[in-house]
């Protein structure tokens, strides 16, 4: 098991211990943060909020950049119902928003423009991440040991790809389909076209997210496994794996990565934020940005001025904050959050 999901069970037991004794009207998924009027803008920022496991209070907490001004349970207050349990991921697909609620096995349909509900795709064990392809989406799953294939249109899922084990990040690039095996060191892939599988690319123990950067080569980020062996980060060029970059130590977490196409640069967390040119020979040792009293959990970069998101999980219990830095690392804002917060999305 991952050593993030690992984190992620053990803060679990801890939440049931601690909460066993509360109320449960101060941690379900009653709403009294609800605002009563919540309105989309063109320049919103969504972060998605995992919510405690097992306790169906995952949220959207909608920051709008220039204002500054915060508003929880979005999704809540605009469409009356909750999200469900533990919200994992975002998919962007035309003019819709997919959000992909893990422990509910389901995978909730929003209109980008005004956050309203107009659908879902259920039946899902337990999803975690979704790309889409034409009119089909692919959905990974923990439990399930294939992709769901989904048509977009009726929200269906119309046929699997067998994978035989967990399957965690995917990538989409020239009809191929690339799908992180984070219980191996495999990253399996799959021709979309002739519908079958063409490579297995054995790298570092636990790969995790794959991102393309402009020379069109592949990165993956790969943590290493709950410190069975030390993380490492590889650079793919579409035939052979041409660079392989290690940590320093058994002990380190990297996670998230994530490009700035602009900058042509790599950022990944690993405790603090680091970044990482592509050049580089070596991975850095002195992170841009120190983690200083925070759990740095979710990253994002804003396409439109290229400022820098990092989610605060704080101790996975109450709510969590973003802090928000321009691209030169100084500080801008820091808000707060639901519980757990992790996806971002820049509209």
């Amino acid at each position: 098991m991952g050593r993030i999901l690992m984190n992620r069970f053990i803060y679990s037991i801890l939440v049931a211990l601690i909460l066993f004794s509360c109320k449960k009207e101060e941690i379900g998924p009653q709403c009294p943060s609800c605002e009563s009027e919540v309105s989309a803008t063109t320049t919103d920022v969504l972060i998605g909020c995992e919510g405690n496991f097992g306790w169906g209070n995952a949220s959207i907490t909608k920051y709008e950049p220039v204002s500054k001004v915060v508003s929880q349970q979005v999704f809540q207050s605009i469409n009356g119902f909750s999200l469900g349990d533990v919200l994992q991921s975002f998919c962007i697909y035309q003019d819709k928003l997919y959000l992909i609620i893990n422990n509910s096995g389901k995978v909730e349909v929003i209109d980008t423009a005004s956050y309203t509900h107009v659908g879902a795709i259920t039946g899902l064990n337990s999803p975690r991440f979704m790309v889409t392809h034409g009119t089909r989406g692919y959905i990974s799953d923990l439990y399930s040991n294939g992709i769901s294939i989904v048509d977009l249109g009726a929200n269906q899922v119309v046929d699997t790809i067998p994978v035989g084990r967990w399957s965690e990040h995917l990538l989409i690039d020239n009809n191929m389909l690339y799908i992180a095996c984070p219980d191996t060191n495999w990253v399996l892939k799959y021709d979309l076209t002739t519908e079958g599988y063409v490579d297995t690319m054995v790298i570092g123990k636990s790969p995790g997210k794959i991102v393309k950067v402009n020379n069109g080569n592949l990165w993956m980020l790969c943590s290493g496994g709950y410190q069975e062996e030390i993380p490492t980060l590889h650079e793919y060029d579409g035939t052979t794996i041409s660079k392989t970059l290690s940590f320093g130590s058994i002990t380190d977490n990297p996670s998230m990565l994530t490009y700035d196409s602009i900058h042509d640069r790599l950022f990944y967390l690993n405790d603090g934020l680091f970044t990482l040119e592509l050049t580089s020979s070596s991975l850095p040792s002195i992170p841009v940005i120190n983690s200083t009293n925070a759990t740095f959990y979710g990253l994002g970069i804003d396409p439109n001025n290229r400022d820098i998101y990092i989610t605060d999980a704080v101790d996975y219990v109450q709510s969590g904050r973003v802090l928000r830095f321009d691209s030169l690392y100084h500080p801008v804002d820091t808000f707060s959050t639901g519980i757990i917060p992790q996806a971002i999305w820049f509209k």
